[in-house]
Formats: C-alpha cells, sequence, structure tokens
C-alpha cells in the first residue's frame, strides 16, 4: 500500500512538472496563442459570410406568383413625341402607335385557354424556386435559391398550350395606339405619364409609359417666353402711308393688324392675351 501511494505522489509530480512546462512554452512562444485566436477569428468571419450570402441569394423568377402579390413591375417604356406649335397652343390630343407587349386575348396570360391542361411542376413542386447547395471556401456549405430548371420558374407544366401565344402568355410586339393629351397654350418642356401602358407579363404590375413632349421649329411664329412674334414685311409706301394685313393665328383665326402713317423700323404692335398660357391655364402673353 506504502508503494502505491509513491507512485501517486510520483504522477502527480510529473502532471505537475507537465503543467509547468505548457505555461513555460506559451510564455517563451505568445505567437502560438495569437496564431489560435486568428483562426478562430477566420472561421466567425466565414460563418457570418456565409449567412450573408444566404439572406442575400439573388431568386430570378419567370412567374413567380400572382401580379399583385409578387411585387415585381414591369420596365417604364420612355418615348419623345414631336409636336407643333399648333398642337400645343390649343391643347390637342395626340396619337402615336408604339410596339407593345400585352397578355394574350386567348388564355388571358394563362399560358393555356383550359386550366385542366397545367400541371404543377415535379421538380420544384409548383414555386418555381429550387434550394441549390453552394461551397465557400475553407470546406463551409451554404443555401442559394435558384430558379427552377425544369418550369423554368413558371412552377408548372403545360400540357396543352395556347395556340395564339405558344404558351407564353403574351403577345409580343403589336402596334399599340397611345393618346396623349397636351396641356392647352403651354410650350416648356412637357413630361406627361400614361400610368399602366407599358408592356404587360401574366406575373408583374404594369408599368408606365413617360413620353417627353418636344416642340418642332415653326415657320412663321417665333417663342420668346410666353409671348408669340411674328414678323410682317411691307414695303416702303406701307411704312410712309399705312398699311392693314390679315395674320392666320395658330388655332385658325384671322387677326388684323392696321397701321397709320408712317411706321418705324422694327415697331412692334402687341395683342394682348393672344400668346401663350402659363401653367395654370392663364391666357398671359
Amino acid at each position: 500500500e506504502n508503494q502505491r501511494e509513491v507512485e501517486r505522489i510520483r504522477d502527480r509530480m510529473r502532471k505537475e512538472r507537465a503543467g509547468k512546462a505548457t505555461s513555460t512554452d506559451e510564455e517563451r512562444n505568445p505567437t502560438t496563442s495569437r496564431s489560435l485566436l486568428r483562426r478562430l477569428l477566420v472561421v466567425v468571419v466565414v460563418v457570418a459570410l456565409a449567412y450573408y450570402i444566404q439572406r442575400l441569394a439573388v431568386v430570378e423568377r419567370g412567374y413567380p406568383g400572382n401580379r399583385a402579390a409578387s411585387g415585381l413591375r414591369t420596365r417604364n417604356k420612355e418615348y419623345q413625341l414631336t409636336v407643333s406649335l399648333e398642337d400645343v397652343f390649343v391643347g390637342r390630343e395626340v396619337e402615336f402607335s408604339a410596339a407593345r407587349t400585352t397578355l394574350c386575348p386567348v388564355c388571358h396570360g394563362q399560358r393555356s385557354p383550359h386550366p385542366e391542361n397545367i400541371e404543377k411542376c415535379s421538380k420544384c413542386g409548383g414555386s418555381g424556386e429550387r434550394f441549390v447547395k453552394q461551397r465557400i471556401p475553407p470546406g463551409f456549405v451554404t443555401t442559394k435559391k435558384v430558379q427552377c430548371d425544369q418550369c423554368h420558374g413558371t412552377g408548372s407544366h403545360i400540357l396543352e398550350p395556347c395556340s395564339r401565344c405558344g404558351g407564353e402568355g403574351v403577345v409580343r410586339d403589336h402596334q399599340h395606339s397611345h393618346k396623349v393629351q397636351l396641356t392647352k397654350g403651354v410650350a416648356r418642356a412637357q413630361t406627361i405619364v400614361l400610368p399602366q401602358m407599358a408592356d404587360e407579363h401574366p406575373e408583374a404590375q404594369t408599368g408606365d409609359v413617360v413620353v417627353q413632349v418636344v416642340l418642332r421649329d415653326h415657320p412663321r411664329f417665333r417663342i420668346n417666353g410666353t409671348n408669340l412674334e411674328y414678323n410682317i414685311g411691307i414695303t416702303l409706301e406701307e411704312a410712309l402711308f399705312g398699311f392693314t394685313k390679315n395674320v392666320v393665328h395658330l388655332d385658325g383665326r384671322e387677326m388684323t393688324v392696321r397701321r397709320g402713317g408712317v411706321t418705324q423700323p422694327g415697331e412692334v404692335i402687341v395683342f394682348s392675351g393672344e400668346g401663350l398660357h402659363d401653367e395654370g391655364g392663364n391666357a398671359v402673353g
């Protein structure tokens, strides 16, 4: 028994010496502790990065859900429309045609006229999306949402596609007539928005058509602010003894210009209220 007690004491002494040796090595080589901390920090950063990438995974959808709930919207379409000064002066409604994609008039965007011919995609279960694994060095695995490669994001399989649109749900690039109401008498640059008149998509809200109105140069009238300027050529005899001339206004009315006696070169005759309008619709030119 004494012998066992001696052995226990020896073992304890050996462990104490080993502990002291380890602590001495760490004191002599502090880089060991720093290296461990560095490795731990790298692991934490990689895990955080993997989580961040997973949260920001981009899902490309073809037909992601219903139009209101999807939150998707087709792009706005921008056009430049050149109009005459006559169009602006009277505030005409101007029409122009442009290519537009619209929902199929036969299947109404469902890709098949008969609902029984539409089956749920067997690969994604009808969601239009799949989860795929992605490896991130040094050996971590994360998941990412991607568009289903079997149904291309539609979530369904068409047994009998629509004969009009070929199963796309839309009719592409047909000419559509857009009507633009010009603001009466305002010659400044006008930007007119036609709400929800851009391309249509079965599973997205429709964007807007934005029309930039550009004014064409006029052969007779010149714009100076809200004023309209018109040059009248007269003979020497008319300059000395007076004249009467008729000017056709932009709305087709004839305006009579009379002058008695001598007319100086560059003399200005003013017709108040016959110019352009301000933004409030008041004739101020």
